[in-house]
């Protein structure tokens, strides 16, 4: 059967978030997100083929499905699951009514039938992780096999990494979720013939973008939908619930500046109105006492960090936090900041000399220390914890940092932040003349974090190693500075004649 138009996994999650996300994924596919989030998903596949890798430790015998074709695939798991000498066979690939799904490993137990294993990348299994399973479930049982049981291979928390290569035995476990997903594969086929109908269709559904949009993940469609939308589009209000939007609607608003007064829920949906409202850049009274302590005079911070499914380091457990990059302005007392900076190379395990760098550079000092987020502060409390003799410093630093995050969100809203408070909206928005979109290559943590664990692990030429290592110390310190502009121009709003 052909891929194109066949309801996979994928196309599935998508019907279920969303009809037109469904039609679009599978008639417009062109349009979808950007480069960044494409390599995003990238990146979580290779990983998901790597675990998958791993995981035929734990089916020893299994014979794989690599034909490309997917007739052909299909044929050749008929062809494997009818020799009873076959353990497991992976890659496994069942297509019926229109629908097709692969399954990481089916393995066979003796008379009862067979078990379907799928690889995730997680401690647990999501909810869309289970439907995602139903799916396959039901598409494999439909086709003539006899599943009398539901596996979810999942990474161990308890796992620490030591010298050598990760074995499958203490790096997995597994899962049991047959009851879960024989429960939501109950009303599955009706789903399908709903997704089948919105398929048929020759133009996509006029579904109107809304919160959820963003739930359970950001659909890659989502520019490309709200893009005639305007700034005070009330999909743009902060932190504005799925439920609350369908009541706005319901009354015929579709603009923040026509919103009732006592509609708006949270400081940041009350700024926002009153930011559009008037049409400028809007902050509340309270700004100055909420700035109390974050000087300036004040140094700027920043970190970058990897998080790996599967550790790198020795020592380290699955999804733990390794910082590999500062960098900072330090405030001159009078003169132009100056930078400083850590960059480790990759070659080992970064986080101790991170950590003494930092003291190196901050102990001498007293200043206050912007940070955007809670992250940093994360960050420290785990390097107490992984190094006991540097943890006083460390501590002293954290208590110095001060997290203008909280502050925007509560006191100053801007017409471009479209209900956004990222750095990466807040700073243009803010600071005139300031910009991340003349980056070269790197412009986003998430871009940082996959190309230094390339790098770690040693799967960059030389001089495409050295590339991304300048990439990095332009981009961390284009944070930094960032965050020192940020707070000079909130020092200088002029504050709403208000008792908020």
């Amino acid at each position: 059967m052909s891929d194109e138009r066949a309801i996979d996994p994928g196309r599935y999650l998508a019907g279920l978030q969303c009809e037109r996300r469904l039609w679009l994924a599978s008639r417009s596919a062109g349009i979808a997100a950007s480069a960044a989030a494409s390599a995003e998903r990238e990146a979580w596949a290779r990983t998901r083929r790597e675990l998958r890798e791993i995981a035929f430790g734990l089916f020893p015998g299994a014979r794989g499905v690599a034909e490309p074709d997917s007739d052909r695939a299909v044929a050749r798991t008929r062809e494997l699951l009818a020799d009873p000498s076959i353990p497991a066979v992976a890659s496994a690939v069942f297509a019926a009514g229109g629908a097709i799904a692969r399954i990481d490993f089916v393995e066979r137990l003796g008379e009862r039938g067979f078990g379907l294993r799928q690889v995730r990348a997680a401690l647990r299994p999501s909810e869309a992780a289970l439907d995602e399973l139903a799916f396959r479930y039901h598409v494999a049982r439909s086709s003539g096999l006899e599943v009398v049981s539901v596996e979810v291979v999942l990474l161990d928390a308890d796992y620490v990494r030591g010298a050598s290569a990760p074995d499958p035995r203490s790096l997995l476990r597994r899962a049991d979720v047959t009851g879960q997903v024989r429960f939501l594969a109950g009303d599955l086929e009706t789903r399908l013939e709903d997704q089948r109908r919105i398929l048929a269709r020759e133009k996509a559904p006029e579904t109107e973008p809304s919160p959820h949009c963003r739930r359970p993940d950001s659909c890659e469609f989502l520019a490309y939908c709200t893009a005639g939308k305007p700034p005070d589009w009330i999909g743009h209000l902060p932190a504005l619930r799925a439920n609350p939007f369908a009541e706005l609607r319901a009354r015929g608003v579709e603009r923040i500046r026509d919103l009732d007064p006592d509609f708006s829920r949270t400081p940041s949906q009350r700024n926002a109105r009153e930011c559009l409202l008037r049409g400028t850049a809007f902050a509340t009274s309270d700004l100055a006492r909420r700035l109390s302590g974050f000087g300036p005079p004040a140094d700027a911070l920043d970190f970058e960090a990897i998080l790996p499914e599967i550790p790198v380091f020795a020592g380290t457990r699955p999804f733990e936090v390794v910082p590999f990059q500062w960098s900072a302005w330090l405030a001159g007392g009078g003169s132009e900041p100056v930078q400083a900076e850590f960059l480790a190379d990759g070659r080992s395990d970064p986080r101790r000399e991170f950590a003494e760098s930092l003291l190196e550079a901050f102990a001498p000092r007293a200043l206050p220390i912007l940070v955007y987020s809670g992250f940093e502060s994360e960050v420290l409390g785990a390097l107490s914890r992984a190094f006991p003799d540097l943890a006083d410093g460390l501590e002293r630093l954290r208590a110095r940092l001060r997290d203008l995050l909280p502050v925007v969100r509560r006191s100053v809203y801007h017409p471009d932040f479209l209900g956004s408070f990222s750095l990466k909206r807040v700073a243009p928005a803010l600071c005139f003349g300031f910009t991340f979109s003349d980056l070269p290559g790197i412009a986003d943590g998430g871009a940082a974090s996959r190309a230094w664990l390339s790098l770690a692990r040693g799967e960059l030429s030389p001089e495409r190693a050295a590339g991304i290592l300048g990439e990095l110390r332009e981009y961390c310190a284009r944070d930094a500075i960032a965050l020192a502009k940020l707070l000079v121009v909130l020092r200088n709003l002029d504050p709403a004649h208000s008792d908020r």
